[in-house]
């Protein structure tokens, strides 16, 4: 069972180096919901959900809803994705203590 968030209004979930994707499975797995909703909510500038996602079966269950309070950095923003058909951008702000390695647990 994975952990993830989803960009509500891009449908998109937000992957491991910090930039949005397309696909569940290239999510970042945050391993806790708290963890992921406090991450989404101070480094994201969307309304953004957190998702219970099972990869073996691609069953997913919404369990909270929220909106990120980062401001849109417009002079440097980490990450940025331009959608065609969508007037709006997507930034992501990545913490320093951010880890895009797998962690293991013993």
């Amino acid at each position: 069972m994975k952990v993830i968030i989803q960009d509500i209004t891009g449908n998109e979930f937000l992957g491991p180096d910090g930039r949005w994707v397309p696909a569940k499975e290239g999510a970042k797995d945050f391993f806790t919901l708290v963890r992921a909703y406090n991450f989404a909510q101070t480094n994201t500038s969307v309304r953004f959900r957190v998702l219970l996602h099972c990869p073996e079966d691609g069953y997913s269950a919404s369990i909270v809803e929220g909106k990120g309070v980062a401001p849109v950095k417009k002079s440097r923003p980490v990450i940025t994705m331009d959608h065609p058909a969508d007037p709006f951008k997507r930034s992501v702000t990545l913490p320093k203590s951010f880890d895009t390695t797998r962690v293991h647990l013993n």
